[in-house]
């Protein structure tokens, strides 16, 4: 399908600050309102799960993510060190689910606790973190 730059970057021009998980804004003067439920039926997925990704720890996410239960907790992994499911999981979340300018080898702690969250089994709000990552994008371009 075809993407047009210049209305995305018109999308994001206009975009409201938001301490709700509701990106308003608008383009060519018609209004546009992308929530957690519009994502999830477009995408035909469920709006449940968790939203955040504070209960799982970074040493806790670390192990999973290298499959190994003692981890040096200040290590810093690169997408190298991962095992190759873990690395293909990495780039599902840096590329697609919550893409992310720069280096995509070295993953920051939220894209660790994606992972491990993924490998154990825990239910994401997949559209939460969607808009959520949307309203949080630096100079929203």
């Amino acid at each position: 399908h075809t993407i047009y730059p210049r209305l995305v970057k018109m999308f994001y021009a206009n975009l409201e600050p938001s301490t709700t998980c509701v990106a308003n804004s608008f383009v060519l003067g018609t209004p546009i309102c992308i929530t957690p439920d519009l994502v999830a039926e477009t995408l035909g997925i469920p709006n449940e799960g968790i939203t955040n990704f504070h209960d799982i720890g970074k040493t806790e996410a670390l192990g999973i993510c290298l499959q190994q239960p003692n981890v040096n907790p200040i290590m810093n992994v690169t997408s190298s060190h991962l095992p190759i499911a873990s690395r293909i999981i990495l780039l599902l979340v840096t590329n697609t689910f919550l893409p992310k300018e720069g280096s995509h080898t070295l993953p920051s702690e939220r894209d660790l606790k994606f992972v491990a969250c993924v490998k154990n089994g825990t239910q994401i709000n997949l559209p939460y973190l969607i808009v959520n990552h949307l309203l949080s994008r630096p100079n929203h371009t």
